[in-house]
Protein backbone atom coordinates (compact mmCIF):
# COMPACT_ATOMS: atom_id res chain seq x y z
CA UNK A 1 0.00 0.00 0.00
CA UNK A 2 1.25 3.55 -1.18
CA UNK A 3 2.35 5.79 1.82
CA UNK A 4 -0.19 9.12 2.21
CA UNK A 5 2.36 11.89 3.00
CA UNK A 6 1.71 15.58 3.49
CA UNK A 7 0.23 17.75 0.64
CA UNK A 8 3.04 18.80 -2.08
CA UNK A 9 5.72 16.71 -0.51
CA UNK A 10 7.08 14.11 -2.94
CA UNK A 11 8.68 11.35 -1.47
CA UNK A 12 11.32 9.21 -3.32
CA UNK A 13 13.19 8.68 -0.54
CA UNK A 14 15.27 4.87 -0.20
CA UNK A 15 13.67 3.75 -3.29
CA UNK A 16 17.19 2.64 -5.34
CA UNK A 17 15.93 4.99 -8.15
CA UNK A 18 17.42 4.80 -11.89
CA UNK A 19 19.01 8.35 -13.21
CA UNK A 20 16.48 7.03 -16.38
CA UNK A 21 13.50 7.80 -13.62
CA UNK A 22 15.11 10.64 -12.42
CA UNK A 23 15.10 13.17 -15.75
CA UNK A 24 11.91 11.15 -16.82
CA UNK A 25 9.95 12.51 -13.33
CA UNK A 26 12.12 16.29 -13.19
CA UNK A 27 11.02 16.84 -17.23
CA UNK A 28 7.34 16.00 -16.07
CA UNK A 29 7.42 18.08 -13.08
CA UNK A 30 9.22 20.99 -15.31
CA UNK A 31 6.88 21.07 -18.35
CA UNK A 32 3.64 20.14 -16.49
CA UNK A 33 1.34 23.25 -16.09
CA UNK A 34 -0.55 23.41 -12.93
CA UNK A 35 -4.29 22.28 -13.10
CA UNK A 36 -6.93 22.90 -10.47
CA UNK A 37 -6.04 22.80 -6.69
CA UNK A 38 -2.50 21.33 -4.95
CA UNK A 39 -2.59 17.54 -4.73
CA UNK A 40 -1.80 15.38 -2.26
CA UNK A 41 1.31 13.25 -3.96
CA UNK A 42 1.75 9.96 -2.84
CA UNK A 43 4.84 8.01 -2.20
CA UNK A 44 5.98 6.79 -6.16
CA UNK A 45 7.20 3.46 -7.16
CA UNK A 46 10.56 4.75 -8.96
CA UNK A 47 11.18 1.38 -10.74
CA UNK A 48 7.03 1.87 -12.56
CA UNK A 49 6.80 3.85 -15.21
CA UNK A 50 2.85 2.49 -15.47
CA UNK A 51 0.04 5.20 -15.87
CA UNK A 52 -0.45 5.27 -12.16
CA UNK A 53 2.68 6.96 -12.16
CA UNK A 54 2.41 9.53 -14.90
CA UNK A 55 -0.78 10.41 -13.22
CA UNK A 56 1.08 10.93 -10.01
CA UNK A 57 3.76 12.86 -11.89
CA UNK A 58 1.14 14.79 -13.70
CA UNK A 59 0.53 16.81 -10.49
CA UNK A 60 3.56 17.74 -9.57
CA UNK A 61 3.68 21.25 -10.66
CA UNK A 62 1.96 21.81 -7.43
CA UNK A 63 5.01 20.03 -5.19
CA UNK A 64 7.56 21.99 -2.98
CA UNK A 65 9.06 19.40 -1.54
CA UNK A 66 11.19 16.71 -3.15
CA UNK A 67 12.95 13.91 -0.50
CA UNK A 68 15.38 11.91 -2.68
CA UNK A 69 17.21 10.88 1.01
CA UNK A 70 19.15 7.69 0.87
CA UNK A 71 19.32 6.60 -2.93
CA UNK A 72 22.91 6.32 -2.87
CA UNK A 73 23.51 4.69 -6.27
CA UNK A 74 22.43 7.76 -8.13
CA UNK A 75 25.75 9.50 -6.82
CA UNK A 76 26.91 13.10 -8.04
CA UNK A 77 25.39 12.37 -11.60
CA UNK A 78 22.40 13.40 -10.16
CA UNK A 79 23.22 16.60 -9.36
CA UNK A 80 23.76 17.74 -12.63
CA UNK A 81 19.42 17.44 -13.11
CA UNK A 82 18.92 20.35 -10.23
CA UNK A 83 18.42 22.69 -12.76
CA UNK A 84 15.34 20.74 -14.33
CA UNK A 85 13.36 21.38 -10.58
CA UNK A 86 10.98 23.33 -10.94
CA UNK A 87 10.25 26.63 -9.28
CA UNK A 88 7.45 25.69 -7.16
CA UNK A 89 10.50 23.36 -5.02
CA UNK A 90 11.04 25.39 -2.18
CA UNK A 91 12.59 21.99 -0.19
CA UNK A 92 15.20 19.32 -0.98
CA UNK A 93 16.57 16.11 0.89
CA UNK A 94 19.52 15.03 -0.67
CA UNK A 95 20.72 13.54 2.74
CA UNK A 96 22.62 9.78 2.88
CA UNK A 97 23.25 10.24 -1.15
CA UNK A 98 26.18 9.02 -1.61
CA UNK A 99 27.71 12.34 -2.95
CA UNK A 100 31.47 13.14 -3.25
CA UNK A 101 33.27 16.33 -3.00
CA UNK A 102 32.41 16.52 -7.05
CA UNK A 103 28.19 16.24 -5.98
CA UNK A 104 28.39 18.46 -2.96
CA UNK A 105 30.12 21.18 -5.45
CA UNK A 106 27.52 20.72 -8.27
CA UNK A 107 25.00 21.30 -5.34
CA UNK A 108 26.53 24.36 -4.00
CA UNK A 109 27.18 26.00 -7.31
CA UNK A 110 23.59 25.32 -8.31
CA UNK A 111 22.26 26.58 -4.96
CA UNK A 112 24.90 30.13 -5.54
CA UNK A 113 22.34 31.38 -7.84
CA UNK A 114 18.69 29.85 -6.91
CA UNK A 115 16.07 31.96 -5.83
CA UNK A 116 13.38 29.57 -4.69
CA UNK A 117 14.79 26.86 -2.17
CA UNK A 118 14.98 27.66 1.29
CA UNK A 119 15.70 24.40 3.06
CA UNK A 120 18.28 22.08 1.76
CA UNK A 121 19.92 18.68 3.08
CA UNK A 122 22.92 17.49 2.47
CA UNK A 123 23.65 14.86 5.97
CA UNK A 124 25.50 11.80 5.48
CA UNK A 125 27.17 12.73 1.94
CA UNK A 126 31.15 13.62 1.88
CA UNK A 127 32.58 16.60 2.60
CA UNK A 128 36.49 17.24 2.14
CA UNK A 129 37.83 21.21 2.91
CA UNK A 130 36.83 22.06 -1.31
CA UNK A 131 33.51 21.23 -0.72
CA UNK A 132 33.50 23.21 2.47
CA UNK A 133 34.89 26.01 0.24
CA UNK A 134 32.16 25.87 -1.84
CA UNK A 135 29.55 25.85 0.91
CA UNK A 136 30.91 29.08 1.88
CA UNK A 137 30.98 30.23 -1.55
CA UNK A 138 26.97 29.57 -1.69
CA UNK A 139 26.57 30.95 1.93
CA UNK A 140 27.85 34.01 0.90
CA UNK A 141 26.08 34.18 -2.74
CA UNK A 142 22.59 32.85 -1.70
CA UNK A 143 20.15 35.00 -0.90
CA UNK A 144 16.97 33.04 -0.07
CA UNK A 145 18.00 30.08 2.17
CA UNK A 146 16.74 29.59 5.25
CA UNK A 147 17.91 26.40 6.25
CA UNK A 148 21.08 24.13 5.96
CA UNK A 149 21.84 21.02 7.00
CA UNK A 150 25.24 18.95 6.62
CA UNK A 151 25.87 16.89 9.49
CA UNK A 152 28.61 14.24 8.67
CA UNK A 153 29.88 10.87 10.38
CA UNK A 154 33.21 11.52 10.93
CA UNK A 155 32.12 15.10 12.08
CA UNK A 156 33.60 17.92 10.07
CA UNK A 157 37.05 19.03 10.54
CA UNK A 158 37.85 22.05 12.45
CA UNK A 159 39.60 23.79 9.31
CA UNK A 160 35.67 23.13 7.73
CA UNK A 161 33.47 24.17 9.96
CA UNK A 162 35.55 27.76 9.75
CA UNK A 163 35.17 27.87 6.39
CA UNK A 164 31.34 27.90 6.93
CA UNK A 165 31.57 30.35 9.01
CA UNK A 166 33.49 32.86 6.75
CA UNK A 167 30.56 32.15 4.71
CA UNK A 168 27.78 32.55 7.42
CA UNK A 169 29.21 36.11 8.39
CA UNK A 170 27.76 36.99 4.84
CA UNK A 171 24.27 35.12 4.98
CA UNK A 172 21.23 37.78 6.06
CA UNK A 173 18.51 34.79 5.63
CA UNK A 174 19.52 31.39 7.03
CA UNK A 175 17.98 30.82 10.08
CA UNK A 176 19.24 27.36 10.92
CA UNK A 177 22.51 25.89 10.51
CA UNK A 178 23.35 22.38 11.24
CA UNK A 179 26.87 20.96 10.82
CA UNK A 180 26.96 18.86 13.84
CA UNK A 181 24.92 16.14 15.33
CA UNK A 182 25.88 17.46 18.39
CA UNK A 183 26.58 13.83 19.87
CA UNK A 184 29.50 15.19 21.97
CA UNK A 185 32.48 14.46 19.90
CA UNK A 186 35.14 16.95 20.40
CA UNK A 187 35.13 20.19 18.93
CA UNK A 188 38.24 22.67 18.98
CA UNK A 189 37.69 26.23 21.13
CA UNK A 190 38.38 27.94 17.49
CA UNK A 191 35.16 27.10 15.97
CA UNK A 192 33.43 28.05 19.14
CA UNK A 193 34.72 31.09 18.92
CA UNK A 194 35.00 31.76 15.31
CA UNK A 195 31.21 31.63 15.03
CA UNK A 196 30.59 33.48 18.45
CA UNK A 197 32.63 36.78 16.80
CA UNK A 198 30.83 36.26 13.65
CA UNK A 199 27.45 36.59 14.95
CA UNK A 200 28.09 39.19 17.32
CA UNK A 201 29.84 41.27 14.39
CA UNK A 202 26.34 40.70 12.00
CA UNK A 203 24.37 41.00 15.67
CA UNK A 204 20.56 41.70 13.98
CA UNK A 205 21.53 41.05 10.62
CA UNK A 206 21.96 37.89 11.34
CA UNK A 207 18.86 35.60 11.10
CA UNK A 208 20.46 32.45 12.84
CA UNK A 209 18.32 30.66 15.32
CA UNK A 210 19.31 27.67 15.71
CA UNK A 211 23.22 26.79 15.39
CA UNK A 212 24.31 23.27 15.78
CA UNK A 213 28.31 23.67 15.12
CA UNK A 214 29.07 20.93 18.00
CA UNK A 215 28.09 19.91 21.50
CA UNK A 216 27.72 23.55 23.40
CA UNK A 217 28.22 21.77 26.80
CA UNK A 218 31.90 21.01 25.42
CA UNK A 219 32.93 24.73 25.20
CA UNK A 220 35.26 25.69 27.78
CA UNK A 221 33.80 29.53 27.42
CA UNK A 222 30.26 28.38 27.17
CA UNK A 223 29.67 31.42 29.17
CA UNK A 224 30.47 33.58 26.19
CA UNK A 225 27.30 32.58 24.32
CA UNK A 226 25.74 34.84 27.08
CA UNK A 227 26.73 38.50 25.18
CA UNK A 228 26.07 36.56 21.62
CA UNK A 229 22.41 35.85 22.83
CA UNK A 230 21.89 39.14 23.73
CA UNK A 231 23.08 40.97 20.84
CA UNK A 232 21.65 38.43 18.07
CA UNK A 233 18.11 39.04 18.98
CA UNK A 234 16.96 35.58 16.67
CA UNK A 235 19.36 33.07 18.17
CA UNK A 236 18.22 31.09 20.49
CA UNK A 237 18.48 27.25 20.03
CA UNK A 238 21.96 25.46 20.01
CA UNK A 239 20.52 21.30 19.41
CA UNK A 240 20.46 19.08 21.83
CA UNK A 241 22.16 20.51 24.58
CA UNK A 242 20.82 23.94 25.12
CA UNK A 243 19.62 22.95 28.33
CA UNK A 244 23.44 23.23 29.07
CA UNK A 245 22.74 26.33 29.46
CA UNK A 246 20.26 26.21 32.35
CA UNK A 247 22.74 27.34 35.44
CA UNK A 248 22.96 30.81 33.36
CA UNK A 249 19.75 32.42 34.38
CA UNK A 250 21.21 35.96 32.24
CA UNK A 251 21.27 33.82 28.81
CA UNK A 252 18.41 32.06 29.60
CA UNK A 253 16.80 34.75 29.97
CA UNK A 254 17.78 36.45 26.76
CA UNK A 255 16.94 33.44 24.73
CA UNK A 256 13.52 33.70 26.25
CA UNK A 257 13.03 36.70 24.65
CA UNK A 258 14.62 35.94 21.43
CA UNK A 259 12.19 32.72 21.32
CA UNK A 260 9.51 35.12 21.52
CA UNK A 261 10.97 38.00 19.43
CA UNK A 262 10.49 40.01 22.39
CA UNK A 263 12.29 43.02 21.59
CA UNK A 264 11.51 43.57 17.83
CA UNK A 265 7.67 43.33 18.66
CA UNK A 266 8.67 46.01 21.20
CA UNK A 267 10.26 48.43 18.70
CA UNK A 268 7.67 47.36 16.23
CA UNK A 269 4.67 48.24 18.46
CA UNK A 270 2.08 46.24 16.56
CA UNK A 271 -0.56 44.96 19.10
CA UNK A 272 -1.52 41.94 17.71
CA UNK A 273 2.00 40.86 17.63
CA UNK A 274 2.39 42.02 21.15
CA UNK A 275 -0.43 40.04 21.81
CA UNK A 276 0.85 36.79 20.81
CA UNK A 277 4.07 36.99 22.24
CA UNK A 278 2.57 37.90 25.83
CA UNK A 279 0.15 34.42 25.11
CA UNK A 280 3.05 32.96 24.28
CA UNK A 281 5.52 33.86 27.17
CA UNK A 282 2.46 33.28 29.57
CA UNK A 283 2.06 29.77 28.11
CA UNK A 284 5.25 28.36 28.46
CA UNK A 285 5.37 30.27 31.99
CA UNK A 286 7.82 33.03 31.53
CA UNK A 287 7.39 35.70 33.98
CA UNK A 288 10.26 37.70 33.00
CA UNK A 289 9.66 37.78 29.49
CA UNK A 290 5.89 38.85 30.26
CA UNK A 291 6.96 41.33 32.30
CA UNK A 292 9.64 42.42 29.68
CA UNK A 293 6.66 42.89 27.47
CA UNK A 294 4.30 44.48 29.77
CA UNK A 295 7.07 47.03 31.12
CA UNK A 296 8.37 47.83 27.62
CA UNK A 297 4.76 47.96 25.42
CA UNK A 298 2.56 50.55 27.80
CA UNK A 299 2.12 52.77 24.57
CA UNK A 300 1.03 50.05 22.63
CA UNK A 301 -1.93 48.84 25.22
CA UNK A 302 -2.99 52.37 25.79
CA UNK A 303 -3.49 53.16 22.12
CA UNK A 304 -5.97 50.15 22.20
CA UNK A 305 -7.91 50.55 24.84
Amino acid sequence: MKEQIKEGQLELGFQDLTHEFVKFLLAKMEYAPPSGPPHKCRRIDGKRFDSEVIRDISSCSHVWKINLAGNRKLGDEVTTYLPMLPKTISDIDLSGYGLSATGVRNVCKFMESNETITKLIMCGNIVDEDGARHIRDMLKQNTTLQEFCCCTAPSLTTNMKLLVADGLEHNQTLQKLSLDYCAGDFVDAAVYHKFRSVLERAGNNSAVKTLEIGAINRDANIDLWEGTVQKCENLCHFGPNSSSFAYNRSLMYYRALNMCNARKITRGGEFDEFKSAVKKAVQNRNINVTYFLLRNNVDCISRVS
